[in-house]
């Protein structure tokens, strides 16, 4: 059982599984216009709400930043590393994202948040040294953690390799001074594709890097030397979806003239 705290992440909790959600807790006086879309999804789903005193609810939510609204919900499969594989060897089609040790459960939260609008297969993290998917890192992520599997491994180097075996084609994104790498723009990303974002201060580790098939940066056009590291998995992932010219609709408007 796990409490999430913010309006965005209850109403995610309840639209992708009410079943887990096992009560949720309201602070009397909430503005009811952002308010009822949550009762309206709970009453659809069959979820218990109470109203309770604004005090009480700030104690159990451990924060002031709980919009008026918190839940409790119910632990759902844990993703595991077989299933990713699995999906991965599978598709035709597949982008994972893999965390190497990225410390701030804020850029946890907004990267699960970027991958999931990429439509991202899961995003990997390690269980050691590491964010984890947290009461914070939920209510950055805005309720995408309620929609992506998030996988937790020992070992962020060994999934590249093993994921390299079921085909995918892994990219780390690093710093413009790494002369290994090119920019991502000019990059030809592969249909099956991994990309690897390293911690805020330390990047890619030395080993996860040697185990890319390539490395890329983002160049920098001012004063300073690197992006904070969900903005930076945002640019890469919307440049891997970008439609290509190959992949342009035809116009069916468009004649040929002889």
């Amino acid at each position: 059982m796990r409490r999430i705290v913010g309006r965005k992440p209850v109403m995610e909790a309840l639209r992708s599984d009410p079943r887990r959600v096992q009560r949720i807790l309201v602070a009397e006086g909430s503005k009811r216009s952002t308010i009822d879309p949550i009762l309206r999804l709970a009453r659809e789903g069959k979820v218990r709400y109470d109203f309770v005193d604004r005090r009480r609810l700030e104690e159990m939510a451990e924060t002031d930043a709980h919009q008026g609204v918190i839940a409790d919900v119910a632990d759902g499969p844990v993703p595991t590393l077989d299933e990713l594989r699995a999906r991965v060897r599978a598709a035709d089609d597949a982008l994972v994202v893999l965390l190497d040790h990225i410390q701030d459960p804020f850029n946890l939260g907004a990267i699960v948040r970027t991958a999931e609008a990429a439509g991202v297969m899961a995003v990997v993290i390690p269980a050691r040294r590491a964010a984890a998917v947290t009461q914070t890192a939920v209510k950055a992520s805005a309720g995408a953690t309620a929609h992506i599997p998030v996988v937790t491994v020992p070992n962020v180097g060994r999934v590249v390799q093993a994921l390299q075996e079921d085909g995918l084609w892994v990219v780390g994104a690093t710093d413009p001074e790494d002369e290994r790498s090119v920019p991502y723009s000019g990059y030809a990303f592969s249909r099956k594709t991994g990309i690897v974002i390293g911690a805020e201060d330390a990047g890619i580790s030395r080993l996860v890097a040697e185990r890319c098939d390539a490395l890329v940066h983002i160049p920098m056009h001012g004063s300073v030397s690197s992006l904070n590291a969900s903005v930076a998995a945002g640019i890469v992932l919307f440049e891997i979806r970008r439609p290509k010219p190959e992949d342009a609709t035809p116009d069916p408007s468009a004649t040929v003239t002889q």
